[in-house]
């Protein structure tokens, strides 16, 4: 049995570890395990949103060098999404966020998260809600992650950051 099967999202590890029959150091090992998975897809995370604001920077700073606005770039912006999105879920090796950066992708080709301005949370497999900043997002974090737990039940948060920005803009 896998830590992540053990621990079973429960709020208390150390309860649920307990209930299985595992010794003290047992359960120290799992819960140590779990907590590295944890910040490995959180590290995965990061890094495709990274990827994914570095080309959007690189489109933006194309288009501003031109003397045209390129009117397909909202799309081709979008699409380079989508594909940094495919990466990202082929190298991810933790179930919950699979789920969401499945749903991130299919609401990025449905329409439903496109080239906006916001930051769009996502949490078991569904686009939740949007903040309009960085700061508005993660200043209620807890609040958030509170309310879509009671709401969608126990899971993972992932987040679609903007895709309209511009490299003059302060994010």
């Amino acid at each position: 049995m896998s830590p992540r099967e053990v621990l079973g999202g429960s709020p208390n590890p150390s309860h649920a570890l307990n209930i299985c029959g595992l010794t003290s150091l047992e359960a120290k090992l799992a819960e140590r395990i779990f907590e590295l998975q944890n910040i490995k897809s959180a590290l995965q995370n990061i890094k495709s949103a990274l990827r994914g604001m570095n080309k959007i920077i690189r489109i933006s700073s194309e288009e501003s060098s031109t003397s045209g606005s390129n009117p397909e770039a909202p799309k081709l912006t979008v699409q380079e999404r989508v594909k940094d999105l495919k990466a990202a879920l082929a190298d991810s090796e933790f179930e919950p966020e699979m789920v969401n950066i499945k749903a991130a992708i299919d609401a990025c080709e449905s329409g439903e998260v496109g080239y906006i301005k916001n930051y769009t949370p996502i949490w078991a497999g569904q686009v939740v809600d949007t903040a309009a900043s960085y700061g508005e997002f993660f200043v209620a974090r807890a609040e958030r992650l509170d309310r879509y737990a009671k709401k969608f039940g126990p899971h993972w948060l992932w987040w679609e950051s903007l895709l309209d920005v511009h490299p003059k803009d302060q994010l």
